[in-house]
C-alpha cells in the first residue's frame, strides 16, 4: 500500500512538472510572438537594386502600425534571418521602457526592438543605436551571430524601412563583443570629423571585420544585444553598419 501511494505521488508530481513546462513554453511562445510580430501577412514587395539584383521586403501597413503604437519609427528587416519587426523609439522619460514592454505597449519580459532614447531619430544624430533582448534567438538574439565572420558575411545586408516609404539599405562592416559595463555608446557628434573619429575607433577595436577599412558615413547604425561567450553574466554583441543605398518603395 505504501509503495503504491508513493508511486501515485511520483506520477502526480511528474504530471504537475509536465503541465508547468507546457504552460511555460506556451507563455514564452506568446510573449515571443508579440515581441516579433509579423507584417500582418503582407505580400512581399520588390526593390530593384540595379544590375538585376532584386530585394524582397514586406509591404508594411504603416497606418496600422502607427495606430498600434505612435512610438514606431521604422521597420528592420534582415534577409535570411528571423529579424523583421517594427522599431519603437524609447521615450527619454522612460529609456528602458522597451526592455520590458512589447511593440504593442504591453508588459512583456522579452521587450521589443527599439531605438535608444538618446538617439535623436532613426536617421538623425550620426549614430542610430538599435537594441533588443536575446532570448534564445527571439527578439534580437540573431544579432549575436554577427561575432562570427562567416555568418556575418552571409547576412551583411540590413534593410531599414520608414513610414515615408523609403528603404535604407545598410551593410554590416564590423562587430565586437564587449562587457556590458563598457562605455562606448555615442549618439550625437560635433560634426562629421567627430563622427568619423568615433567610427574609426570603434572599427579598429572590433574583433570581427568584413571590410579592410571603415566606410565613411553620415549616419552609423549600431545594433546591440546580449550575448553569452566571454563575460557570460553581462556581455553585449555590438554590430556596426553603414548605409550604402537609399531607395523609394514603388507600389
Amino acid at each position: 500500500m505504501l509503495r503504491r501511494t508513493k508511486r501515485r505521488i511520483a506520477y502526480g508530481a511528474a504530471a504537475l512538472i509536465a503541465c508547468a513546462l507546457i504552460a511555460g513554453m506556451g507563455c514564452l511562445w506568446w510573449f515571443g510572438s508579440r515581441s516579433m510580430p509579423d507584417a500582418r501577412d503582407a505580400p512581399a514587395i520588390e526593390v530593384d537594386l540595379g544590375m538585376g539584383d532584386i530585394l524582397e521586403l514586406p509591404d508594411i501597413d504603416w497606418e496600422h502600425w502607427r495606430s498600434v503604437n505612435p512610438d514606431i519609427v521604422g521597420w528592420i528587416h534582415i534577409p535570411g534571418t528571423n529579424v523583421s519587426s517594427p522599431i519603437a523609439h524609447a521615450p527619454k522619460s522612460d529609456p528602458s521602457r522597451y526592455l520590458k514592454h512589447d511593440i504593442y505597449g504591453e508588459w512583456n519580459p522579452m521587450g521589443a526592438i527599439y531605438l535608444d532614447a538618446d538617439s535623436e531619430g532613426l536617421l538623425e544624430g550620426g549614430n542610430s543605436v538599435i537594441l533588443g533582448h536575446n532570448w534564445a534567438s527571439v527578439v534580437f538574439g540573431t544579432m549575436a551571430n554577427y561575432s562570427d565572420r562567416e555568418w556575418a558575411a552571409a547576412h551583411r545586408a540590413v534593410a531599414i524601412m520608414t513610414p515615408d516609404d523609403e528603404v535604407h539599405l545598410l551593410r554590416v562592416e564590423a562587430s565586437d563583443v564587449m562587457p556590458g559595463w563598457t562605455k562606448a555608446k555615442r549618439t550625437t557628434f560635433e560634426g562629421r570629423s567627430d563622427l568619423d573619429a568615433y567610427w574609426q575607433e570603434r572599427f579598429a577595436e572590433s574583433e570581427m571585420k568584413l571590410v579592410d577599412e571603415a566606410t565613411p558615413t553620415d549616419q552609423l547604425f549600431t545594433f546591440v544585444t546580449c550575448s553569452y561567450t566571454k563575460w557570460k553574466a553581462n556581455e553585449r554583441t555590438v554590430t556596426y553598419s553603414v548605409e550604402v543605398m537609399e531607395l523609394p518603395v514603388g507600389r
